[in-house]
């Protein structure tokens, strides 16, 4: 169906709350500029539409049937790996706000 194409963008752009909007611009807007300055936006925006599609279809392969997927989460956990990323190709290394971002995010999705 022509709809699913449009599915697997567009459920980044709804949230479950006003919070949950809130805590994904907080950290795109902290995360996104500097990403977009080391990578430029035109691989910026091909990597999170990729990722975006990623999540859609890992969601539907291993979602509960059913299961609504909404929100940003997922693209702005890619930005700060990204992020981090862009720290170790230049010499540098990992923040330890990054790990610990990352730790609880894992730790969040596979223990609710």
């Amino acid at each position: 169906s022509p709809v699913t194409w449009v599915r697997l963008f567009s459920h980044s752009l709804g949230h479950g709350s006003r919070e949950h909007l809130q805590q994904n611009l907080m950290v795109l807007s902290l995360v996104g500029p500097p990403c977009e300055r080391h990578y430029g936006s035109a691989a910026l925006a091909r990597a999170l539409a990729c990722c975006s599609a990623c999540i859609a279809v890992s969601h539907s392969a291993f979602g509960p049937p059913g299961g609504l997927l909404f929100g940003l989460s997922g693209v702005v956990f890619a930005l700060i790996a990204l992020s981090s990323a862009a720290g170790l190709r230049s010499g540098g290394e990992v923040p330890a706000s990054a790990l610990l971002t990352f730790g609880v995010w894992i730790y969040k999705e596979l223990w609710p």
